[in-house]
């Protein structure tokens, strides 16, 4: 005891010797070197807590305690990264505040100086996923104009998912059910440790195949969890895929309310992996009653309208009459007109005969014979008077004078001037007429080059 006593005299008496008084602080010089000290100790932080007794100062300061179950820490946003902040601060957020801790003299108490806030476990989780979608959703990822048409009735379907599990089994069962068709299952990791790599490589699979080799749509698919298990959906990776598949994409992830980033870029969203299986075919059964239904209206369609059509060939019929009826009376106007032919055609020649009775008369046999005897010792004796010459240039001469009497002859016959728009007049007993003053009958008889026509005369 004594020499503890001794001890604090002595130390005491050094404490207060004027040659120790050098070492003496005041109380701010203590404050700034804690200061310097808690900064220098704490100048990058990360401390996870909740929010309470938040206020927002003129200024534009932000003022709050960040607290666990036993203790608390002032803190403060300062202006400048009150602004920055993407988050909107609330009393009771559970939250990671990064910045550095320092003292506050006039107080004698510590604080933090917060620089960024994030919201930690899922609401971290919720913030990624918003600015995620936020970031690609103004690159243009999730635009409507980039959604492919899902096909009607598709001939192949690539399923991507893990081979185990309920999921792949709900989804081929449905499929069996409602449309068998051809799957082809690209298995993979649907969570944890390389599920977004295998993911998207599935789907980059499917997009290099052939064309002829591609299946008509792809479903990405995996049961229901919380945020962290269906997170390989959100990443960016995932989407860029998707976005980038040249077939058209169903998201089937999770169930209605569970939302992911593949929902926004693919083609359609399916609420559950059995619902995309509903959506991706039809119903076999209500296809075959749809057709036979519309089979059977195309056929009354159908049937009305070949009735229609014969009554329409009815009518028509009736109002055109019987077609032998026109026939027979076709006939009867055709003999008709060859009576008429025939009989003018007779007068014709009667005509003509008549016309040419002078010149027979002219040319009978016997008077022929003896001017071709005449003309036969007349020609014997001009044929040993001339030579060969001579009665080659006569030949041609009397060819030349033949021709012309030939176009003579054919200028005397009735058919020229009827052909230069006269007509031959007879009486109805044949004379010829030809003055007005000789007209002695009724009825006269007008030959044109065609036909001859019957006409009335009047005085």
């Amino acid at each position: 005891m004594n020499d503890l006593f001794s001890y604090a005299e002595t130390h005491e008496e050094k404490a207060t010797t004027p040659a120790k008084r050098d070492n003496v602080l005041t109380v701010s010089q203590l404050s700034n070197q804690l200061r310097l000290a808690v900064e220098g100790q704490f100048s990058s932080l990360a401390v996870e807590g909740e929010i309470s007794g938040l206020k927002k100062a003129a200024s534009g300061h932000i003022y709050f305690d960040l607290k666990d179950d036993q203790n608390l820490v002032k803190s403060i946003v300062w202006r400048s990264s009150a602004d920055k902040l993407k988050l909107n601060l609330e009393d009771g957020q559970h939250v990671v505040v990064y910045g550095k801790l320092t003292t506050y003299g006039a107080r004698s108490n510590y604080q933090m100086i917060v620089t960024r806030v994030e919201l930690a476990g899922l609401g971290a989780l919720m913030q990624k996923f918003e600015e995620m979608k936020a970031r690609l959703e103004t690159e243009g990822l999730f635009d409507a104009a980039h959604k492919k048409e899902i096909p009607f009735i598709p001939h192949k379907i690539g399923i991507i998912t893990s081979p185990t599990g309920a999921v792949i089994e709900d989804m081929l069962h449905r499929i069996r059910d409602r449309f068998p068709t051809h799957v082809q299952l690209y298995p993979v990791l649907v969570q944890g440790v390389g599920a977004k790599e295998q993911i998207a490589e599935g789907v980059r699979y499917f997009h290099s195949l052939p064309v002829h080799e591609q299946p008509d749509v792809l479903i990405v698919a995996r049961g229901g969890g919380s945020l962290e298990d269906l997170w390989a959906f959100n990443e960016e990776v995932v989407v860029r895929a998707i976005f980038e598949c040249s077939i058209p994409v169903i998201s089937a992830v999770g169930h209605e309310p569970d939302v992911t980033l593949c929902d926004y870029v693919a083609d359609l969203r399916a609420p559950t992996p059995t619902g995309a299986a509903e959506m991706v075919v039809p119903v076999r059964a209500d296809l075959v009653y749809t057709l036979s239904l519309m089979k059977g209206k195309l056929d009354q369609a159908t049937l009305n309208y070949t009735s229609g059509l014969k009554k329409h060939i009815h009518l028509l019929s009736k109002a055109l009459g019987d077609p032998k009826s026109y026939l027979n009376q076709s006939k009867m106007r055709l003999d008709e007109r060859s009576e008429r032919f025939y009989s003018a055609f007779s007068n014709f020649t009667k005509l003509k005969g008549q016309m040419l009775k002078p010149y027979m008369q002219r040319f009978k046999l016997e008077n022929w014979q003896q001017l071709q005897k005449s003309k036969h010792v007349e020609l014997e004796r001009l044929q040993k008077r001339l030579s060969v010459e001579l009665l080659q240039k006569k030949l041609i001469e009397n060819q030349h004078k033949l021709s012309q009497q030939h176009k003579l002859l054919e200028s005397y016959s009735y058919e020229g001037p009827l052909k230069r728009g006269y007509a031959y007049v007879t009486s109805d007993t044949g004379e010829v007429v030809r003055k007005a003053s000789e007209i002695q009958s009724d009825s006269l008889k007008i030959q044109f080059i065609d036909a001859a026509v019957n006409v009335k005369t009047t005085k």
